[in-house]
């Protein structure tokens, strides 16, 4: 009854990361492993994943205490076509974005702040690996602390089945970049 109700729902299930603890992590990782919980995520279409405010202090030790649950939450969603990242800060997208594998994939939306290299590096990973079946593309992150780096698109490569985009700012990339003579582009600032 759970499965169906939680399947049938027409927006995003949300999922909130879990508390920095061990204790609460180690209760995360254990649901995972359940066939319940595993059946569940491994058919949602649609997920919202939420930081809980790690912050973006990424080399405190509460990263090694995370590691495995996000190992298994990346792996647990093999029926996932829309993932939204919401608020997530420097912490959580180092943990999450480098784990992420989603075979279906078609709709990527990441919301948060983006203040160190490494999450900069996180986010073109996780593009990277997804962008041959991305359709729908919403970047919504902050790198105005980066001083002179690049965005994540311009390390991306090609995106030829991308056919909405939306970015916080006009995307440093040509339009060719997205093949536009296969596909219509709008973008949305």
């Amino acid at each position: 009854t759970v499965s169906r109700l939680l399947l049938n729902e027409p927006t995003s299930f949300p999922l909130s990361l879990p508390k920095a603890e061990p204790r609460v992590a180690a209760k995360y990782e254990e649901a995972l492993r359940t066939s319940v919980v595993h059946d569940v995520f491994a058919q949602l279409h649609a997920l919202t994943l939420i930081d809980p405010g790690y912050g973006d202090d990424i080399d405190c030790e509460d990263m090694d205490v995370l590691q495995p649950f996000a190992r298994l939450l990346g792996h647990s969603f093999d029926g996932l076509e829309k993932l939204r990242i919401l608020g997530f800060e420097d912490y959580a997208m180092v943990l999450v974005l480098p784990h992420l594998a989603l075979p279906r994939l078609k709709s990527l939306q990441i919301t948060g702040d983006c203040q160190s290299e490494l999450a900069q590096m996180a986010i073109t990973a996780c593009l990277r690996k997804h962008v041959r079946s991305l359709v729908e593309l919403e970047l919504s992150i902050w790198t105005d602390f980066l001083c002179g780096a690049e965005g994540p698109l311009v390390d991306v490569g090609v995106m030829p089945e991308v056919r909405y985009l939306a970015v916080r700012a006009p995307p440093p990339v040509t339009w060719q970049h997205f093949e536009i003579g296969r596909a219509s582009c709008r973008e949305r600032v």
